[in-house]
């Protein structure tokens, strides 16, 4: 193992061939040639724009791997700092193309007296060139915003070409759903983006990318982690890490609140789609993070323990039989695992 002094804390990576983006806290994204473990450039985000980038959220890689878009979600508390905003990179050089200034058109919903949200808050990207489609959760207000991939990398946003879509079960804009974990998923040839909230009411939707509505929605839990597609099977799934954001006073604060149960979304065919409840399975462990495991037949590797504070243990589950077909006790706590062929956001971030 090799350690490599980035000077600030790391959030999110990414891997590109055998480069790994990694946001930095201090407003930058760090590139790592990975075959010498060494910091090849350190793009200073807060530096390439006016006003100044605040604080990267996530950062995703498009299918044809020669774009990158980050995220931005909070504006800065001294208010010389921008967020609300996602800015689009070319690779491999990583050079900026497009800074998009997220509109802020529902200022009941911004917290007052608080001076970092002043805005949507984007946060999870996704790129869907099949149906022409840059999709980013929008946390303060609840809400996905799409507009055209093909007008967003040129640095165009306009009204008529942005939309929200709340991810509230009741569809309305209001900023209490918190939108905080989401999936692509492709089904019968269509784009589709699996959205679970983190507020209170939970509550997780489906949404058709290429015609920008919700096509489904089902009751769960806040704080689902970002669910796993199994294209085979049709089904996706997930666990509950239990993060939950709720407003209060002059910020938004976190309550944690695991479970101890996989969820099942059904989406094999149409009928399921319209009345197929999301199904749980009893773990008999309070869940932290979940991923596809590579193989076949597919295989899940999900993270739980006994204590609500304490992954402590690994479990691999069949999800043909649904069936656990191993479980491994380990010496000491599980933070954060992945597959690194996958993007998806942890429970940590």
């Amino acid at each position: 193992a090799q350690a490599l002094d980035l000077k600030s804390i790391a959030d999110e990576i990414r891997l590109l061939g055998h480069t790994a983006y990694v946001t930095l806290a201090d407003d930058a994204v760090a590139a790592i040639d990975l075959t010498n473990g060494q910091t090849v450039r350190m793009h200073q985000l807060d530096e390439t724009v006016d006003p100044p980038a605040n604080g990267p959220e996530d950062l995703t890689i498009g299918p044809a791997q020669k774009f990158a878009v980050v995220s931005f979600q909070k504006d800065g508390g001294g208010g010389s700092k921008r967020g609300n905003r996602l800015m689009v990179f070319s690779l491999p050089e990583f050079s900026l193309t497009a800074d998009l200034l997220l509109p802020r058109n529902h200022p009941n919903l911004h917290i007052e007296g608080n001076a970092k949200q002043q805005g949507p808050g984007p946060e999870v990207l996704h790129i869907s060139p099949e149906s022409n489609t840059l999709a980013v959760t929008l946390d303060l207000y609840g809400a996905v915003g799409i507009m055209s991939w093909n007008q967003a990398k040129q640095g165009r946003l306009s009204q008529d070409d942005w939309t929200l879509i709340s991810t509230s079960l009741n569809k309305k804009i209001q900023g209490t759903s918190f939108p905080d974990r989401a999936t692509p998923l492709v089904i019968d040839g269509r784009q589709y983006f699996l959205v679970c909230n983190a507020g209170k009411l939970g509550g997780s939707v489906l949404i058709d990318l290429a015609e920008r509505k919700t096509v489904w929605q089902r009751p769960t839990p806040p704080g689902l982690e970002a669910p796993v597609f199994v294209p085979s099977l049709g089904r996706a799934y997930s666990v509950c890490s239990g993060k939950t954001k709720i407003r209060k006073g002059d910020d938004v604060v976190k309550e944690l609140h695991r479970q101890q149960s996989l969820f099942v979304f059904d989406f094999r065919t149409a009928e399921a789609m319209r009345s197929a409840a999301v199904k749980e399975i009893p773990l008999g462990g309070y869940t932290s993070q979940i991923v596809l495991a590579d193989g076949n037949p597919p295989r899940l590797l999900i993270a739980l323990g006994h204590d609500a504070k304490r992954s402590d243990t690994f479990i691999t589950f069949d999800p043909s039989t649904e069936t656990i077909i191993d479980r491994l006790r380990i010496n000491g706590i599980v933070e954060r695992f992945g597959n690194p062929t996958v993007t998806q956001r942890t429970s940590e971030s």
